[in-house]
């Protein structure tokens, strides 16, 4: 999506971690220009330290008092602000990203995506229900041990070893996504939705229906810097380079 303006909307009593929330927003910077960036809790109760960290990172603080009930009234707060944002904003929003694990926002993000908005969610893998995550056009997992590393980081430590840290697809992994498919399934449901009539398919299209199909998808967590080495790993699909630029074709093998 080109010049894609972005709305992040943080639940942070939700999910916090500075660390994890910097890289989510160096991930989703290549989407298009984030122009809001709020995040909700009570942050009468909240650190400076935390407070301050946010503010540095760009966000807007937005202060909801705990109601008695014990009801985070920061989500109610949150939603009102995302349909504010798709119908009051004035520089229309093209992508929302919801930052919480919180399967009460399943509604919010049906509502966003009804009105032709992509929608991005982001939280803890493992608290984390498949609903929401299913409901989304992509999910990224917001874990501190899975954050991803700074290009300088990546060159100098996975470069030398991706023979040995890469899944080859056709393994037995315990690695499954948010469907439970492994990636050899998900990648042959994805060749099968999109491919013509000659089992041919485009690079690029190939890795839209596969995240279409699993938002939680992601090549680089099976250890691949790349799409294409991830295809490439694969038994089941070969990979066509075009003599010049353009997008790669990639052809189911049938046995």
């Amino acid at each position: 999506m080109d010049k894609s303006n972005v709305a992040v909307l943080l639940d942070y009593e939700n999910v916090s971690g500075r660390d994890a929330i910097r890289v989510l927003l160096d991930l989703i910077s290549g989407i298009g220009s984030i122009v809001e960036k709020r995040a909700y809790g009570d942050w009468s109760v909240q650190q400076p330290k935390e407070q301050d960290q946010l503010l540095q990172l760009g966000f807007s603080l937005i202060h909801q008092k705990h109601s008695s009930s014990g009801k985070n009234s920061s989500d109610i707060k949150l939603s009102i602000d995302a349909m504010d944002l798709l119908h009051q904003s004035p520089a229309t929003i093209d992508t929302f990203v919801i930052v919480s694990s919180d399967s009460d926002f399943f509604p919010l993000v049906n509502r966003l995506r009804s009105s032709g908005k992509m929608v991005i969610v982001s939280g803890r893998k493992a608290s984390t229900s498949d609903v929401l995550i299913n409901s989304c056009d992509r999910f990224i997992a917001l874990d501190a041990d899975t954050s991803s590393p700074s290009k300088d980081d990546e060159s100098a430590a996975q470069r030398p070893t991706e023979k040995s840290t890469s899944i080859t697809i056709n393994d037995e992994s315990p690695i499954e996504f948010a469907n439970g498919l492994s990636p050899a399934d998900l990648l042959l449901r994805a060749m099968e939705a999109s491919m013509d009539d000659q089992g041919n398919v485009k690079g690029s299209k190939l890795h839209d229906t596969m995240r279409r199909i699993d938002p939680g998808f992601d090549f680089k967590k099976l250890g691949h810097r790349t799409f294409m080495r991830f295809l490439e790993s694969s038994n089941d699909v070969k990979v066509v380079r075009p003599d010049g630029s353009g997008d790669v074709v990639v052809q189911l093998l049938h046995s």
